[in-house]
């Protein structure tokens, strides 16, 4: 099974969720013995050692290609009436790359990362008759429609994101019947799609978790103050949410357990926390061993307001036994209820009571932690989830 993959981005070191997700994908197809091409875009060299790890799972192929949203290419998106964000993953540059690579070789079938890589896949889907297939990690107009409610008012930047929403919705409904197939991440994401595009087939397939690597150290101790969150804050929704976390809500934390500890990891720290313990929360930065935190924290916190698809980390947390504070969009896509190890809280005064609950409560934490493995290894293991994109290749390739 000879399998051409389109990411948006270079996928290792595997450190924030989408990177994790398609990693892992990458690495479960070529175990299940297919022979994945792998190609995607870089501004930047990547490093060699990086590039020669990868290698073992795919045959890559990098672009030199920025898709940063320049200045110039938000101007040009001001009258233009095809999204920014579709706009900038498609070009005459990008398909004479990709038609150099496909002549080179041939495919069984196209697997697209994210609706940023439909357009191309459905270019080449053409140009070369064969099955093609959308992964969508989340559905990306609903993160454009989220953000731009998430705006005041009177904020310039409400009506362009409005805009850009609306005209990615109208993109997104007219490519997803395209494929052959699209994979939500989520049933929730599976609902949205159909509800926009009725025409498509869909078939929702989790994600998964490595748990040989996220399995908790019985020799390390637990701090009952202490808790963690781990995102990637340079992108601004992560951003937002750790900052009204902070700000709003870890103030009457510490009024009542002065002797919390609450540790965020991630890259990207927000400049006007670095070097800074504010509220009795560290940013750590970028932690290459975040076991270490997580197996000693009591619980998981996971503010966000902001997304769609699914949050890897906290499916990770659940897989170290920790139970997690939620918002309902972080763990949106999760089918778990507190008594799976999740624990949904929207707005301060419920973040407040649920994080006093498991600090005051440590056997309570420990035992929503033991329940949280268990409905993680019931749900998210890559093989098996991972096993149901193959099986459907091979009967398109039948």
């Amino acid at each position: 099974m000879r399998v051409l993959q389109l990411s948006p981005q270079f996928v290792f070191p595997a450190d924030d969720g989408g990177k994790i997700s398609i990693y892992n994908t990458t690495k479960t197809l070529r175990s299940l013995g297919c022979d994945v091409t792998f190609v995607t875009f870089s501004q930047n060299p990547i490093p060699q050692n990086h590039l020669e790890h990868f290698k073992k799972y795919a045959d890559v192929h990098v672009i030199e290609y920025s898709t940063r949203n320049t200045p110039i290419r938000i101007f040009k998106s001001l009258l233009d009436t095809y999204p920014i964000y579709l706009r900038k993953h498609i070009n005459d540059f990008l398909k004479e790359n990709l038609n150099k690579i496909v002549s080179e070789k041939q495919f069984d079938v196209i697997h697209a990362e994210h609706s940023s890589m439909a357009p191309l896949a459905l270019y080449l889907k053409d140009l070369l008759k064969i099955p093609a297939f959308l992964r969508l990690q989340n559905i990306e107009h609903r993160i454009w429609e989220r953000y731009g409610e998430f705006l005041n008012p009177f904020d310039p930047k409400k009506f362009y994101v409005a805009r850009q929403a609306k005209l990615l919705k109208s993109q997104e409904a007219k490519m997803f019947p395209q494929f052959d197939m699209c994979f939500t991440i989520t049933n929730e994401d599976k609902k949205l799609a159909q509800s926009i595009a009725p025409t498509g087939n869909y078939m929702t397939i989790y994600p998964g978790v490595d748990f040989d690597k996220f399995t908790q150290n019985s020799s390390s101790e637990r701090n009952i103050n202490e808790f963690v969150h781990i995102a990637y804050f340079r992108w601004i929704h992560n951003v937002n949410a750790i900052t009204w976390l902070i700000d709003d809500v870890m103030p009457e934390i510490v009024s009542s357990h002065p002797e919390v500890k609450f540790n965020i990891i991630g890259k990207g720290t927000p400049r006007q926390y670095e070097k800074r313990t504010i509220n009795r929360s560290e940013f750590l930065g970028y932690v290459e061993d975040i076991n270490q935190y997580m197996n000693s924290a009591s619980f998981f916190v996971a503010p966000l307001f902001v997304g769609s698809g699914i949050r890897i980390k906290i499916l990770e947390a659940l897989a170290m036994e920790l139970p997690v504070i939620a918002t309902s969009v972080a763990a949106e896509g999760i089918p778990a209820t507190k008594e799976n190890g999740i624990i949904i809280a929207d707005n301060k005064s419920d973040f407040v009571a649920a994080i006093r609950h498991l600090l005051d409560k440590p056997d309570e934490a420990r035992r929503l932690g033991l329940v949280a493995r268990k409905f993680a290894e019931e749900n998210f293991d890559w093989e098996h989830n991972i096993s149901k994109i193959f099986e459907i290749y091979k009967k398109f390739q039948a």
